[in-house]
């Protein structure tokens, strides 16, 4: 997903690549060969959403901005990267506010 960043008084608008993936409880992710070339090609501004427990009444989202630079990838397939969860939380941003349960399922969509 591609997203625009509007501009603010510290900087121009910036187009953000987010990938979103979900899990019904806990447990790793894996990123695509393609989806793991572009967060090294976008770096700081790619975004990969982590939405635990997705099938419970209290989904987490943990957001980890140039996974590329944070997280070590373990190839589990010729064109996959395998991310613990440990790995993502280590590298997860703060939000500072607050996303709404009907926000996460449509971005999960």
């Amino acid at each position: 997903m591609t997203a625009l960043r509007p501009a603010t008084a510290d900087g121009p608008a910036t187009e953000l690549s987010i990938e979103v993936k979900g899990r019904r409880g806990a447990g790793g992710v894996e990123l695509q060969g393609n989806e793991w070339a572009s967060a090294c090609t976008h770096r700081g501004n790619y975004w990969l959403y982590v939405v635990f427990d997705c099938a419970t009444a209290h989904p987490r989202l943990v957001r980890v901005r140039d996974p590329f630079g944070k997280l070590l990838a373990q190839i589990r397939e010729s064109t996959a990267y395998t991310f613990t969860e440990s790995q993502i939380l280590a590298a997860r941003e703060e939000l500072g506010y607050t996303i709404a349960e009907s926000q996460i399922l449509a971005a999960a969509e």
